[in-house]
């Protein structure tokens, strides 16, 4: 007999008494067909599961999930929750659960973070496991040989668990072998022992230190850390969605073996403390290759360091991911489906320029043409293009490099960015020639790329001949929706945006499946100008910043701060958020209820 498929629900857990009735509740609701489970779960309707069971008929060796995961008929989150239903695998809310240190030290933090795996409890010879990837059978068979107990797992998503691990460990298992650092005081006396500090930076206790730093920031999705030295003490800070927020503290008699080991691991030169130093390092999470960029400078309390986290998997977007409205994605394939021409993205550092420039390349890879890019630094290692490291130090400029690429039979050319008049010049005569040319500019807002352009010294029937579109884009973080309330913001950001101080915008208050920081992860606002035929003799013939942004206005092209205030009216994001990115002010009511 066929038992009726349900799906089972999500578990608070707030106490060990949970956490076994969760168990017992999950095995009741034991099922025994994949396929009932996600139509249960609203997964799959009725149809597509006959469909996909004739289908399969005829491929008896394929199971029915990946099937139907290959063909993004299913995600694989939905799979994984039918799995568990079927299975009888428990699906939890860790919420502000923290186990105890007992049970917290059967897995080591490093081990933790690198699997992402939360211990619960304890149940005899059987410990309880939270993870986002419970059905593992790999996962749950290291977890077994490495604790000599039984695993018992539930399912919790990916980031409640990297949440319940930052609370669980705390970060002090980085702090337990402070006692083994030497203690100095002064600069001076820092500077005077140069092996001895060479030998703290090989130590165990400073290795952990930073390796268990670097791994929760990397599991956090951080896009930097910050080593701050201040009077007392060194702040340890996270860039987290574009904000900075401390994660701790570490003493200040300890800063010089921590910049130490830095210095090591980007081969720097350790005894250097009068200069700024730049260097690159590469570290490995599981499967995954981190590139980190490394700067160190010296500041009045001590050599200040930060690290850029280039993380593969986290930084690279499909660009349907990147936040274009569907009309904009379809203008910008078919741009990037032609033989020549140039697209320049513009912004400020930080706002996304380089991960649209890679997306772009992704999508313009599928058609095998042969892609070289000139950038400084090369930020991500991608297969199948042709990447070059600019070294000003040694002459070889953007200029240098371009001159030698054209030689080079490209299809595609990316720049890293469009410093100067020589480099302009030989991104302007690629894209003459028949090539297909992107790079980005350090401007505001798009019209002011084009005449940034002129101003450099590239003649206007140039620019207007090349430049395909232009886009200027911020970065905005994203609210969390599992916190988010309706919210009056402050008159005065009403009024500069434009809206009437009774409309209702949103805004979240923090809660355990945003780190109470109110956002998950960030999107973009942006603006695009396309250059018709209209536009580019307009251009040729000379015309103003403000005369082309009046006339993108009028041909259709919505400015960054409207599409800002879009997402925020949208819930999407706040009007603070909006506020924060606008390019300019809307002024009164009447002129921001377009609704």
């Amino acid at each position: 007999m066929t038992e009726t498929a349900q799906a089972m629900p999500v578990m608070r857990i707030g106490s060990e008494t949970d956490i076994n009735q969760a168990l017992h509740s999950a095995r009741n609701a034991r099922v025994q067909r994949l396929g009932e489970v996600l139509v249960q779960r609203g997964a799959l309707s009725r149809e597509a599961l006959e469909s996909a069971l004739d289908s399969l008929r005829h491929h008896p060796a394929t199971h029915l999930g990946d099937w139907l995961v290959e063909r993004k008929i299913i995600s694989a989150e939905q799979l994984e929750q039918a799995l568990c239903s079927q299975l009888g695998i428990p699906q939890v809310n860790l919420g502000a659960f923290v186990p105890p240190p007992e049970v917290a030290a059967l897995i080591p933090y490093e081990m933790a973070l690198r699997l992402n795996v939360l211990p619960l409890a304890r149940r005899n010879s059987v410990l309880v496991v939270a993870s986002a990837r419970p059905t593992d059978q790999e996962l749950l068979s290291i977890l077994r040989f490495y604790t000599g107990l039984g695993i018992e797992p539930v399912l919790a998503s990916a980031h409640q668990v990297a949440s319940g691990i930052n609370r669980a460990y705390r970060v002090e298992s980085v702090g337990e072998d402070r006692e083994a650092f030497l203690r100095h005081e002064g600069e001076d006396a820092a500077q005077n022992r140069e092996p001895e500090i060479e030998n703290e930076a090989t130590s165990p206790p400073v290795v952990k230190m930073v390796n268990t730093l670097l791994m929760q920031a990397i599991s956090r999705g951080a896009s930097d850390i910050h080593f701050l030295p201040r009077r007392e003490n060194v702040l340890v800070r996270f860039r987290l969605d574009g904000a900075l927020q401390t994660i701790r503290s570490i003493d200040k008699s300890q800063l010089a073996a921590v910049v130490a080991r830095i210095k090591i691991l980007g081969r720097m030169n350790i005894a250097e403390h009068r200069l700024p130093q730049d260097g690159h390092a590469r570290v490995h999470m599981g499967k995954n290759e981190v590139d980190l960029r490394i700067s160190v400078m010296p500041t009045f309390n001590g050599e200040s360091v930060v690290i850029r986290i280039l993380n593969k998997n986290m930084g690279l977007k499909p660009l349907d991911a990147l936040g274009f409205s569907k009309g904009d994605e379809r203008i910008i394939r078919n741009l990037i489906a032609r033989a020549q021409g140039m697209i320049l993205v513009t912004g400020p550092t930080g706002s996304g320029k380089t991960t649209t420039l890679y997306s772009l390349l992704q999508e313009v890879k599928a058609g095998d043409p042969h892609i070289i890019t000139v950038e400084d630094p090369v930020e991500y290692d991608m297969d199948g293009i042709d990447q070059v490291q600019v070294h000003a130090g040694i002459g070889y400029t953007f200029g240098r490099a371009l001159r030698n690429i054209l030689r080079h039979d490209p299809d595609v050319i990316m720049i890293g960015e469009m410093r100067d008049l020589e480099t302009a010049e030989s991104g302007v005569k690629a894209a003459l020639t028949g090539h297909l040319v992107f790079s980005t500019l350090h401007t505001n807002d798009a019209p002011s790329a084009v005449t940034r352009l002129v101003d450099m010294g590239v003649a206007p029937y140039l620019v207007s001949s090349t430049v395909m579109a232009v886009l200027a884009q911020r970065l905005v973080r994203i609210l969390c929706s599992h916190c988010k309330k309706k919210h009056q913001p402050e008159p005065l950001v009403c009024e500069t945006m434009g809206v009437d101080k009774d409309e209702t915008f949103w805004r979240s208050t923090g809660c355990d499946h945003c780190d109470q920081t109110g956002y998950v992860g960030r999107t973009m606002a942006y603006e695009l100008i396309v250059v018709d035929r209209d536009m580019a003799n307009r251009i040729a013939h000379g015309i103003t910043t403000e005369e082309l942004r009046q006339f993108a206005v009028d041909k259709g092209m919505r400015t960054l701060t409207r599409h800002g205030l879009e997402m925020a009216r949208a819930g999407i994001t706040s009007l603070e958020e909006a506020y924060r990115v606008r390019l300019e002010d809307l002024g009164g009511p009447e002129n921001g209820n377009g609704h």
